[in-house]
């Protein structure tokens, strides 16, 4: 357990094991390189195996970081694997995070973005073995403030079918500045939404996330599905980036407020899969008074606080104040005695 904050870090870049799609594929070419096509039945039946407990390793972080967000303790405990939860209690756990519940308050967590730790990985208990990083976090959906990052390590092991350790043993809390426009699934967003303006569907058609709402890879039948909506974002204003918005486990939504430069504005949604940082799904340009929440369903987003003075300031601003009248009184001043003057002639 760490609660992090800064120094070197021994955690690594979390990059996403796609439904560990990417990893199977070159886990397949290992294996069946290594042991040959006699134990090929045994390799995809591990394989299978392993992408089952990805899919629980992503599950469980993502409760647990969801039931931290809602402050729900003893159901957060559940996910700790045996000897981590007998080393901290419930009472100890909610007296760790709490700490940071402004921040876990922003919003509920993003996306989980895990990948396998490779490091001492058996290739031939693959399906019995296995240790995962996972980061996700929480943020206020405008941005522009600091955010929480949750880094999580869950391990997973059996023997004879019995479950030996199961759950999250480690974990470490970041608090980062980063602004929203520069994260990997706002780039793709805006890449998305500049190629629909200029109607380049051949480049859009690979930045489209296979398995989502829209037609992939053919770049024609993504034309016909978002051709109106490409012939309207191209008559109006550029837009500006406006939201960042949690769906759930593994999709969040980049939203853009475009106008039409006569006072109207529009929103127009990206759903990205936050793992492949792909384009998912494209809402229809709405008029943004009929969108309920711009910044999403039950999100609060702090109004600006107010700027602090101190005494001194104001005291220089009110000297300030009343250098200017002073000023503009002896133009008036001025003004009069020329009048006179003119009056005297």
């Amino acid at each position: 357990m760490n609660s992090g904050g800064g120094g070197q870090s021994v955690w690594p870049t979390i990059l996403k094991v796609g439904g560990i799609g990417c990893a199977v594929l070159i886990l397949v070419g290992v294996v069946l390189t290594a042991i040959g096509v006699f134990q090929i039945a045994n390799c995809c039946s591990q394989l299978q195996d392993l992408g089952e407990t990805a899919d629980r390793a992503e599950g469980e972080a993502y409760e647990f970081a969801l039931a931290l967000h809602e402050g729900d303790y003893e159901r957060a405990h559940r996910f700790l694997d045996e000897s981590m939860g007998d080393e901290i209690s419930v009472d100890e756990l909610s007296a760790h995070f709490e700490q940071w519940r402004e921040f876990l308050d922003a919003s509920e967590p993003f996306p989980v973005v895990f990948s396998l730790d490779e490091d001492g990985f058996d290739l031939s208990t693959m399906g019995d073995s296995s240790r995962w990083f996972a980061r996700t976090w929480f943020a206020v959906p405008a941005g522009g403030q600091e955010y929480l990052e949750l880094y999580l390590m869950l391990e997973y092991e059996r023997e004879d079918g019995v479950e030996l350790k199961a759950g999250i043993f480690e974990w470490e809390v970041r608090i980062t500045e980063a602004e929203i426009e520069e994260e990997p699934h706002t780039l793709v967003a805006r890449t998305f939404h500049q190629g629909l303006r200029n109607g380049d569907f051949d480049r859009l058609s690979n930045h489209v996330y296979p398995g989502g709402q829209l037609p992939w890879p053919d770049s024609a039948e993504l034309a016909d599905h978002l051709g109106e909506l490409s012939r309207r974002l191209a008559q109006l204003e550029p837009g500006v980036l406006w939201a960042v918005i949690p769906v759930d486990q593994t999709r969040l939504i980049v939203r853009y407020v475009v106008d039409d430069g006569q006072g109207s504005t529009y929103v127009v949604d990206y759903t990205v899969v936050a793992a492949d940082n792909r384009i998912y799904d494209v809402s229809p340009l709405r008029p943004s008074q009929e969108v309920d929440d711009l910044y999403g369903d039950g999100v609060e987003v702090p109004a600006p606080e107010p700027e602090e003075h101190s005494q001194r300031d104001l005291d220089e601003e009110g000297d300030t104040e009343k250098s200017d009248a002073d000023e503009a009184q002896g133009q008036v001043n001025d003004g009069d005695h020329d009048l006179a003057e003119s009056d005297g002639e």
